[in-house]
């Protein structure tokens, strides 16, 4: 009887988008509800105050070091020819890693906590009924204990099975929103409510790390080491791979940081509204394509270079798509939406919208080609340059925001995008992977840069005739999903590309028709 998964790398990715959407849109709705409420019983300060800690904490995780990614990496050949004892050895392997990891992440938090005053501008800003150094504490044992149960999910997504963490989540989530919705309305004690919060998670990693045991029984039983020379190998790339979670970190972690440094935790509050809706959009993203690099890693054994590039186009076709629409709506939408949820007093300026959605958009153009990369090992070929682009932001945003106030700090982000990821990658995929001009990728990326610029000067200008009415608010809806698509639509309807996924939607529509 087979261990690992048998269906096929379709039919895994269908499921791991499907399931995936569907769990990132139950989060994040939840969330919103949540954060409704939240606001209607306490402040924007306690929103920025949580906010804050989650980026700390998230940049203490450099700890992990990558080699979560670097020891998925390792899996897909040892699963695809069915070797459970070197499954065994990699898994055995990172528990001890992981172990040693949740020492050294409590050590630095703990150093951290005497110094928490130096990230908020004003303390005058922190409820009087919060003890931080408590709040802290709390984030803190959610960061460690997750590392004693989360480790054995690695296997789930080398083996394509991520739809399972999906499926459990989403039970988990109706759960632990169902206790916190009224725990809050009638305590109205956010450190209370936190700690049922953090207890969920912990509780949700310790069920799932039960239920991949007894999936994968017949790899935990064995005992199976590596030998020195494999640990070499993924010490180098997991060295590699440190280098990209620490500019990722730093880079998209420290905004939040230099918010509160520099802004005020109040405006911090305010930001963490926008970034709740932009990461749901980019949530449904990472779900929806991200779901493929288990699909991907395991091609890249398996196919030759003409049928990588094939598949390659399509994909980069379906990115710029999408993240073209997404980013003129949520350049459209979101002033509007905010100030129908939560009133004029909690908008940013359209300048800082501008920066923001800009900032989404060339980072989320770039989930496929990361995403490949990714699969393929190639993270090993760059492993310098996130540290010049997370001293690049840094530099940047702490200048910028000086100058011209929290659009500065975005405005940072940007910038040390640019320099960096935004050509690098292509460059080195294309080079050691695809062996192919990257040319083409270029003229595409170009061309919907365009298009996304063209869509949103034309919704800025729309937007100005409309008042600030729940029917504008439609009417702009209605303009962001029938203009820009309409318009790509047109313009694409007659390529190859195009034509692939509208003969895969009929297909899937016919056999659904006929059961």
């Amino acid at each position: 009887m087979a261990v690992f998964n048998q269906k096929s790398r379709t039919e895994n990715a269908r499921l791991s988008s499907i399931l995936g959407v569907t769990n990132q849109l139950m989060r994040y709705v939840l969330a919103f509800v949540y954060r409704t409420v939240f606001l209607m019983v306490l402040t924007k300060e306690y929103l920025g105050l949580d906010g804050l800690f989650t980026n700390i904490l998230a940049i203490l995780q450099l700890a992990e070091l990558g080699i979560g990614t670097a020891i998925v990496f390792r899996m897909y050949k040892p699963i695809q020819q069915e070797d459970v004892h070197k499954v065994a050895a990699y898994m055995n392997f990172y528990k001890w890693v992981y172990r040693i990891i949740a020492l050294v992440v409590l050590a630095a938090g703990l150093i951290l906590l005497p110094f928490l005053d130096f990230f908020i501008k004003d303390a005058s800003e922190v409820p009087a009924d919060l003890d931080v150094k408590v709040l802290y504490l709390f984030f803190l044992a959610q960061s460690v204990t997750s590392y004693l149960f989360v480790y054995k999910q690695s296997i789930l997504t080398a083996d394509q099975k991520g739809y399972t963490v999906s499926i459990f989540s989403i039970i988990v989530q109706t759960i632990r929103y169902a206790v916190m919705f009224p725990l809050l309305v009638l305590t109205k004690n956010y450190t209370l409510t936190l700690g049922v919060s953090i207890g969920t998670v912990v509780v949700t990693n310790y069920f799932l790390s039960l239920i991949t045991h007894r999936k994968y029984r017949e790899v935990f039983r064995l005992k199976d080491k590596l030998t020195k020379e494999e640990k070499k190998e993924i010490l180098k790339d997991t060295s590699a791979m440190m280098c990209h979670k620490a500019g990722e970190a730093l880079v998209f972690g420290i905004d939040s940081i230099l918010v509160s440094k520099y802004v005020g935790t109040g405006m911090l509050g305010i930001y963490s509204n926008y970034s709740l809706l932009i990461n749901a959009v980019t949530g449904l993203l990472t779900q929806f394509l991200g779901s493929f690099i288990a699909s991907l890693g395991n091609m890249s054994i398996l196919s030759d270079d003409e049928n990588k590039m094939r598949v390659y186009k399509r994909l980069i076709f379906l990115n710029n798509w999408v993240v073209c629409f997404c980013t003129v709506s949520l350049f459209v939408l979101i002033n509007p939406f905010i100030r129908l949820w939560q009133g004029e007093d909690m908008l940013l300026s359209m300048s800082t919208v501008a920066a923001l959605s800009a900032s989404f958009f060339i980072n989320n153009s770039r989930w496929v080609t990361n995403s490949y990369i990714t699969a393929s090992g190639l993270f090993i070929k760059d492993r310098w340059r996130p540290f010049l682009q997370a001293a690049i932001n840094l530099v940047a945003s702490v200048l910028l925001v000086q100058a011209i106030g929290i659009t500065g700090i975005f405005v940072g982000t940007i910038i040390s995008c640019v320099v960096t990821i935004w050509w690098r990658e292509p460059h080195v995929l294309h080079k050691y992977e695809l062996h192919a001009s990257v040319k083409v990728y270029w003229i595409r990326h170009c061309i919907n840069i365009l298009f996304t610029a063209a869509f949103c000067v034309g919704g800025y200008y729309l937007s100005g005739l409309l008042d600030g009415s729940f029917a504008s608010f439609m009417i702009r809806v209605a303009a962001c999903l029938v203009i820009p698509n309409g318009i790509l639509l047109a313009a694409y309807c007659r390529t190859e590309d195009f034509r692939f996924y509208l003969d895969y939607v009929l297909r899937r529509l016919h056999l659904k028709k006929n059961g």
